[in-house]
């Protein structure tokens, strides 16, 4: 009966290992399409600005 209880709790906590692991992956994923997408805006914007200076310039 020991032996049953203690594989039942190492595959509950393999279980709970593998939804942390998969919660974590989730959220650096989304984390860097987070990263990403402001660093595509910030170059959009330096584009613009820079676009702007040269406009003004000339």
């Amino acid at each position: 009966i020991v032996d049953i209880l203690q594989s039942l709790q190492i595959s509950e906590a393999f279980h709970f290992l593998l939804h942390m692991t998969f919660i974590s992956h989730q959220i650096l994923t989304s984390l860097s399409h987070l990263f990403y997408s402001a660093y595509k805006i910030q170059m959009f914007h330096l584009n613009v600005s820079l676009g702007i200076l040269r406009v003004i310039k000339y």
